[in-house]
């Protein structure tokens, strides 16, 4: 008698809990298809072109749809409720009862599991740099494959939901040097910004009488921006200097500053943050497009791209420097958001080729591929560790060593393309624009 008092409450416990477990089961069959639900609804709205209340209605029916014919673990069809706002979220709560085989016996027939599910379409809170090669070896075509192709990303950012407000765009053209432009002249986080110019008395021996052999024209290889080709060059042999000249008179030597910028000594030159007290060298002679500050305007930003022109040889470091400037809270521009109000924060690299300069400060001038390429992959590093996504784009590029470095520059693996050809180019900016408006699993 009392060992079959003791057994019924121990088989109640034990019918409980197989009860517990099946219906734990049930719930992460619910959730499975509720998630499946709203990545469903999330899709279709993707594809709507407005927001509307049909689309709206559409969108909840497609939910219920799915999670009904998914959802087979209950002993009826669960409760939903799915919405869906203007900027994309769609959002769906859901409840099922489960029958308690032994439970029930003990007061308990049903047992309540309850599933909540959100996904969301569009870049959400974005802030993305585009850090654009425009040296002299991306002229012609590769240049308006380029142009085209960061154009479409643009339009892709800014057709998600709700992008007016969330999404913003930057633009870091480079060659050998970054344009912070002519408008922060006499900036106090600038230097040797001012124009000048001064006259000294000179003097220079020239040879007025001499005499010279005909023409000479010789075929050679020369480069530009590290690329090979053929060219000529014409000289005459001196036959006789002739008599030396003295000429003296007032020489003028001027400097402008086209809004150039070079480098601070190392490791500044790896720093995101600019300041009075350690400023940026400002250095003569020309460079590449002015860059674009963090903005909402999708026009200025694909105006901005369709005028690059290109020039000079290349130096990628400062390129990504200024690229994370852009997208820093910090001075000097202060423009970024702070990565805990939930902002996400993408540097999108394109090149066509390898460092061919390096820093002598504040200048550019050596041409330490070495030094370039351990500056350019620690640039990286901190750029990452500033929680910052970086996506790199190899655009037919050939040296093997940079390539290693661009690599290694990405997030990952899947955030790396070697572009070889102009449609490669153009499906890698398409691939970085669906990751970043992706359909996704908000929680």
């Amino acid at each position: 008698m009392i060992l079959a008092m003791a057994a019924l409450p121990l088989m109640g416990a034990v019918g409980m809990s197989v009860d517990y477990a099946a219906a734990v089961r049930t719930q992460a069959n619910l959730q499975a298809a509720l998630d499946g639900g709203v990545l469903a609804g999330a899709e279709m709205r993707a594809h709507a072109i407005n927001y509307n209340d049909q689309m709206a209605t559409g969108v909840r029916t497609a939910v219920v749809n799915y999670v009904n014919a998914q959802f087979r673990s209950a002993d009826q069809l669960p409760n939903i409720t799915a919405n869906i706002d203007s900027a994309g979220t769609v959002s769906a709560d859901a409840t099922a009862q489960v029958r308690n085989n032994l439970g029930g016996l003990f007061g308990a027939p049903y047992f309540t599991v309850r599933a909540h599910s959100q996904a969301t379409f569009g870049a959400g809170q974005a802030e993305v740099a585009l850090v654009f090669d425009t040296t002299a070896s991306m002229e012609g075509i590769k240049m308006a494959t380029a142009q085209a192709a960061a154009i479409s990303l643009v339009d892709t950012l800014f057709s998600a939901p709700n992008a007016a407000k969330n999404v913003r765009m930057a633009l870091a053209p480079f060659d050998v040097y970054v344009n912070v432009g002519v408008e922060y002249r006499g900036a106090s986080w600038l230097t040797n910004t001012s124009d000048t110019s001064t006259t000294s008395y000179k003097c220079e021996t020239k040879y007025p009488d001499a005499v010279y052999g005909p023409p000479k024209t010789t075929t050679k290889t020369c480069y530009r921006d590290g690329a090979p080709y053929s060219c000529t060059s014409t000289h005459r042999d001196t036959i006789s200097k002739g008599k030396p000249v003295e000429v003296c008179g007032p020489h003028t030597s001027s400097y402008k500053w086209k809004g150039c910028v070079g480098s601070r000594n190392y490791p500044l030159d790896l720093s995101d943050v600019v300041s009075s007290a350690q400023p940026v060298p400002g250095v003569g002679g020309s460079c590449a497009s002015p860059i674009v500050r963090l903005t909402s305007d999708a026009t200025a930003i694909r105006t901005a791209i369709a005028g690059l022109k290109t020039d000079e040889e290349t130096y990628i470091a400062p390129g990504l420097l200024w690229g994370w400037r852009l997208l820093s809270p910090n001075a000097p521009f202060g423009d970024g958001k702070v990565l805990s109000t939930g902002a996400k924060k993408t540097l999108v690299l394109m090149t066509d080729g390898f460092n061919t300069h390096s820093p002598d400060y504040p200048k550019h001038d050596d041409k330490d591929t070495a030094m370039a390429n351990k500056l350019t992959a620690e640039t990286c590093a901190n750029i990452k560790t500033a929680g910052i996504a970086i996506y790199t784009i190899a655009f037919q590029v050939t040296d093997s060593t940079i390539k290693n470095v661009l690599a290694s520059c990405a997030s990952s693996t899947v955030n790396y393309f070697d572009a070889n050809s102009s449609d490669e180019l153009k499906a890698a900016f398409a691939r970085i624009g669906s990751s970043l408006t992706a359909i996704r699993l908000a929680r």
